[in-house]
């Protein structure tokens, strides 16, 4: 039998009695998983879970193969069963610091990683991984199977995605849960990618996080300060925290096959231009969208402000229907085009351009193309 410590893990064995650690031929680390409960969850309890650059192995193979990282592995002699969901839980104060590739050899599972400190990603990225969820909290789990997850509101404990990057494009579903989530670098996902603030409870089942108003408050929940790409089949952006709201900088924020939304309680500040091959879908419960990036969809994109939308001079063109609805718009010289519906909810429309149109009917038929309705909107103008 192997270590219950290495360099970049350490196994809590009180908890973990049967997890533990080797190295490949080639000195990447091969992390032996708990064999899985009745319901497929194998639990692994560590005091650091860290990934270094050469990448480390989760086994999850009976039998004896050639894995990506590590070259020839043998089959995990704690295994009766493959794991469908390997859970790595990180009980001490050490946050995880990911700087290389993350595999599961043999069945593929679903890896949740949940360390109530925070982590940083560097250049980590994920093989073999059928889901992905990774939350700055603490699990919570019924009859053997995982719940959810208490978040740590402490904002030392945020989610930092760093020059490098997080690549998971073979992994079908991303989920990153924090109080506080900021990305300093890339990030790619294969298909459903979702980045969710909030400060009490992650429901594993239902994917929906709940915040309280008892905490202190913080201006962004998801910050992306750096110039950063985020790409995906489809992304979701959601801040629940009250006043909390999202900050994009420069850079691309696109999908490929489905939706891109993006959600809070707070203010949307969106400098980044926004791309989808199908919807577009901007709220601010209680605040401001600004927008200083094109957003551009193929299909439909739907602005919801409670307070003010403020165009600075960017395009915002849908081939089907663009619909606004908000108290002011300010549309400081900005294209706002549709191939259908151009419809506008507001009370004090600003547009200091006058080609706003519906770009399937020329000027000269219809020289605005808008349905502009005071709030609340009617059935005709939404």
């Amino acid at each position: 039998m192997g270590n219950v410590y290495a360099a970049n893990q350490v196994v809590d064995t009180t908890k973990s009695p049967t997890t533990f650690i080797d190295t490949t031929a080639n000195g990447v680390d091969l992390i032996n998983i708990a064999n899985p409960n009745s319901v497929g969850v194998s639990v692994n309890h560590y005091n650091k879970f860290n990934v270094g650059n050469q990448g480390a192995i989760l086994n999850n193979s009976k039998v004896m193969g050639t894995s990506q990282l590590g070259g020839a592995v043998y089959g995990n002699p704690n295994l009766n069963q493959n794991a469908d969901i390997i859970l790595n839980e990180v009980g001490s104060t050490n946050r995880s610091v990911l700087n290389g590739a993350l595999e599961v050899f043999g069945k593929n599972a679903a890896v949740v990683i949940a360390n109530p400190n925070g982590f940083d990603c560097n250049g980590c990225s994920f093989i073999n991984t059928s889901k992905l969820t990774m939350v700055s909290g603490q699990s919570r789990m019924s009859d053997g199977a995982i719940t959810g997850f208490k978040i740590n509101n402490d904002l030392t404990s945020d989610f930092i995605i760093h020059e490098l990057g997080l690549y998971a494009n073979n992994t079908n579903d991303v989920d990153i849960i924090s109080r506080a989530i900021k990305l300093r670098g890339e990030l790619q996902a294969k298909q459903d990618l979702a980045l969710k603030q909030g400060n009490d409870y992650y429901d594993y089942t239902t994917g929906e996080v709940k915040s309280n108003t008892n905490a202190a408050p913080i201006e962004f929940g998801i910050d992306i300060s750096h110039l950063s790409n985020i790409s995906a089949g489809s992304i979701k952006l959601i801040v629940t925290e009250k006043g909390a709201g999202v900050n994009t900088a420069d850079g691309d924020i696109i999908t490929d096959l489905s939706n891109l939304e993006i959600t809070a309680d707070g203010d949307l500040v969106l400098k980044a231009n926004l791309s989808s091959q199908t919807d577009i879908n901007l709220t601010s419960h209680h605040g401001n969208i600004t927008q200083s990036g094109d957003i551009k969809a193929v299909q439909n994109i739907d602005i919801n402000a409670n307070q003010t939308y403020q165009n600075e001079g960017k395009d915002t063109i849908a081939q089907a229907n663009l619909a606004i609805t908000a108290n002011t718009v300010n549309n400081q010289g900005g294209q706002l085009a549709a191939g259908g519906n151009l419809n506008i909810a507001v009370d004090t429309l600003n547009n200091t351009r006058n080609d706003t149109q519906d770009t399937t009917k020329t000027q000269e038929k219809n020289p605005r193309g808008i349905n502009l309705c005071k709030k609340p909107a009617t059935d005709n103008c939404r």
